[in-house]
């Protein structure tokens, strides 16, 4: 009997049951889909990883040999060395794309993942394994020939196979997105290096157990302090922490899902049940008469809250994991290179959904065991209606001059304080995910303005050959009317932190500037040496402050004070000019780029490549694309949330008014002022929705562009005119769920209304 009544009573109050479920399952929908994409994807870079053996440390250095390998496999806690000699080469075919060329000793460590042709063999001295989506850029096959040029010496060898490398998940280049019509790379025998080429191997790969400090101080009494220049972990390399990153990130947007519409599928809920037991008290005084005891009415009561949120919670895990992932996979191939795609189950966040079910239990258990344990005779009299007492309000001489409606919202949202408090969290929530797509999308832009408009102003790139003399150098840079730049990589140190970075060395230009967190120009001597802001951070030095740091292909490590800090989006690590440079050591500026402003028509023999901003701008047309989609995707979410929570709302509200609302009619109210009346309530909860929406809206944001990675650093901006946009797109939804609402004055029956009580 009581199941048939709550089947009835969920049929009377479908909208706020509904709203119930509905919010629930989005929450599941949402958290179980995107924790499935990065719980899938974990598994399969796992196993990625683990089937190719991915090499726990890379040790660099300028020149190892055969001894030195042994000697490092040698050593206790090391499971197994291979030698491996890395270039860039440039490749001999149209647009000259850069080549990175792997010659392996052993292979038995990062082993190439094949995908098509023949397993890699260690023995083979004329082939090469390439990567696919290089081939596949460029539309080559197993069995063509590919023509590589290296410091002056052509190799040319042939396709034995094609696939990918653990080393490559993500490809690091110039632009934000990878092209791999431009960028590849290839796997040879140690046996087809040339023997003209005089090195043996620049890097070790190991395969160890041990902590890095621990594989270190082994390495400086194999090897020596200074016969190697780094030492770089798993979990350091670029290719792995930037996947990684991605998946942590995805983890924590299905946290802030959760959370979001927890907290309002909640209160929902508690307004729904507070309303459901306030109207029914007569119904429970009639239950207790019949002997129905307090537990069985709770009981009664407290399963309101389970069946809708249980079932929204259940399709929601089964539905998410199955969707969300393959919508979004399409996305992220453009950026990153794994064997398989494929969402998966995180049982975490599926006992989060299940504890959602068991928080709105708790909510209809608190909401009914007030009048549960009343006696049968104070059940079954009439609760006294609220009545509002806003005395200091109403004291205030500017309220006898607000109109009827304004006087009326007030004295209703002061008797309904929980139902105003829950519209006005839906409309936060509603600002909090729409802040978040427009204000990435605001950042996103400003940060390719500030990268390729504030900081670097030419317009192409010319990258030099290894071989290129100082005198060719100099001449092309005249002849381009450009700037000399040498780009490396170094490892920073500071306070016991090491971080990998970038250094850039040139002299003071137009081309290349130097700006503040603000996007503002500053000035940087030439004596100067400067760091910039995200790497002084992650190594926690000021200026004032001393950091080492060296050459990835030098071991010598050098100390600098820092004089100056500067802010750059996309490259972190140091500056200084050729005279300081030089003052380090031995080191020599030799220029490996030069930067113009011009058009360079003429192809010179010691240019290896040349790059355009404009093939750099439409790199991110890709990334805009996606930015693009989650803008639409939050805003349909956020639209969603706001109907679901004030439609629901503001039905309640009406059935809750609709005596009053009665009466104004029969006064002679028309419906267009008591369609003013139930509008005007969502325009306040817009306004103030939106204004408290803000603040935690930005934190959210914060913590959202904190977790992009420590080798970014995007501008944390959102514009007035976004704000504008925000607010409006706000206000329009809940007006628009105003008049949804307001409908139903037309079919408002004066009789039926004024009798209902009696």
């Amino acid at each position: 009997m009581l199941f048939k009544k709550m089947l009835r009573d969920l049929k009377d109050n479908k909208g706020s049951f509904i709203s119930v479920f509905l919010l629930t399952f989005l929450a599941a929908f949402l958290a179980m889909g995107m924790s499935g994409e990065a719980t899938g994807l974990q598994e399969v870079i796992d196993g990625y990883y683990s089937d190719t053996n991915l090499a726990d440390y890379w040790v660099y250095g300028e020149n190892f040999n055969n001894d030195d390998i042994k000697d490092v496999r040698a050593i206790d806690g090391v499971d197994d060395a291979d030698g491996q000699f890395v270039f860039k080469a440039i490749g001999d075919m149209k647009d000259d794309p850069t080549v990175m060329m792997h010659f392996i000793k052993d292979g038995d460590i990062s082993k190439f993942y094949l995908l098509e042709g023949d397993e890699f063999n260690t023995s083979d001295e004329d082939g090469i394994w390439l990567d696919k989506r290089f081939a596949d850029a460029r539309n080559l096959s197993v069995g063509d020939k590919i023509k590589v040029e290296f410091e002056g010496v052509t190799i040319e060898k042939t396709i034995r196979g094609l696939g990918y490398s653990p080393e490559y998940v993500y490809f690091q280049s110039e632009t934000l997105e990878p092209d791999f019509y431009k960028y590849g790379y290839g796997y040879l025998s140690s046996e087809a290096l040339p023997e003209i080429i005089p090195y043996d191997y620049n890097a070790i790969l190991i395969d160890s157990d041990l902590e890095k400090g621990d594989l270190e101080a082994e390495l400086n009494d194999t090897l020596g302090k200074d016969d190697y220049s780094s030492l770089i972990a798993q979990k350091d390399q670029f290719g792995v922490k930037t996947f990684q990153a991605e998946l942590d990130q995805h983890r924590m947007f299905s946290g802030i899902f959760v959370a979001l519409f927890l907290v309002i599928s909640i209160m929902v809920l508690l307004t729904a049940m507070t309303r459901i037991i306030n109207h029914q008290r007569t119904q429970i005084g009639v239950l207790k008469a019949l002997g129905f005891s307090n537990n069985r009415i709770l009981l009664h009561y407290t399963s309101y809250g389970f069946y809708m949120p249980f079932l929204g919670a259940v399709l929601g895990i089964i539905i998410g994991p199955a969707t969300i992932p393959y919508f979004m996979f399409p996305f992220f191939e453009t950026s990153y290179t794994i064997p398989a795609w494929k969402g998966g189950f995180s049982i975490e966040y599926m006992i989060i959904c299940l504890l959602m079910v068991a928080a709105s239990v708790v909510i209809s258990f608190i909401a009914t065991r007030k009048v549960a344990n009343e006696s049968p005779a104070d059940t079954l009299t009439q609760k006294t209606p609220k009545t509002s007492s806003l005395k200091f309000i109403e004291n205030i001489k500017i309220f006898q001059f607000l109109p009827f409606s304004s006087k009326w919202n007030l004295r209703d949202f002061n008797r309904n304080k929980l139902r105003t408090i829950v519209s006005i969290i839906g409309v936060i929530g509603c600002v909090i995910l729409l802040f978040q797509a427009f204000a990435m999308s605001d950042s996103i832009n400003d940060m390719i303005t500030w990268e390729y408009g504030d900081i670097n102003s030419y317009e192409n790139k010319l990258t030099l050959n290894d071989t290129i003399s100082l005198s060719q150098a100099d001449h092309i840079a005249k002849e381009v009317n450009g700037t000399q730049l040498y780009e490396g990589s170094i490892e920073l140190r500071a306070n016991g932190i090491t971080k990998s970075g970038s250094i850039s060395v040139h002299n003071e230009t137009e081309l290349l500037r130097f700006t503040d967190n603000a996007m503002n120009h500053i000035d940087i001597g030439q004596d100067e040496i400067a760091i910039s802001g995200q790497m002084a951070e992650l190594l926690g030095v000021e200026v004032g402050d001393t950091v080492e740091w060296h050459l990835t292909n030098n071991n010598e490590w050098e100390s600098s004070k820092i004089d100056a800090i500067y802010y750059d989006p996309l490259i972190q690590g140091m500056y200084m000019s050729p005279e300081n440079f030089e003052d380090h050591g031995d080191l020599n500026f030799t220029p490996n780029s030069i930067v113009t402003d011009e058009n360079v028509d003429e192809n010179y023999t010691d240019v290896a490549a040349k790059t355009s901003v404009r093939d750099l701008l439409d790199s991110f047309e890709i990334f805009m694309e996606i930015i693009d989609i989650m803008i639409v995707l939050f805003v349909a979410f956020a639209v969603a949330l706001a109907f679901v929570v004030l439609y629901n709302l503001g039905i309640m509200t009406y059935t809750e008014t609709e005596r009053e609302l009665a009466t104004l009619r029969v006064l002679g109210f028309k419906n267009s002022y008591l369609r003013r009346i139930l509008v005007v309530p969502n325009i306040f909860y817009a306004v103030i929705g939106f204004i408290l929406g803000l603040p935690v809206s930005y934190y959210v944001f914060q913590v959202v562009m904190a977790s992009i990675g420590e080798d970014y650093y995007y501008p944390r901006v959102i514009h007035p005119q976004t704000l504008l946009i925000i607010f409006v797109l706000v206000l329009v939804v809940n007006i628009v769920i105003g008049l949804f609402v307001s409908r139903k004055l037309k079919k408002l029956d004066m009789v039926e209304s004024l009798k209902a009580k009696e």
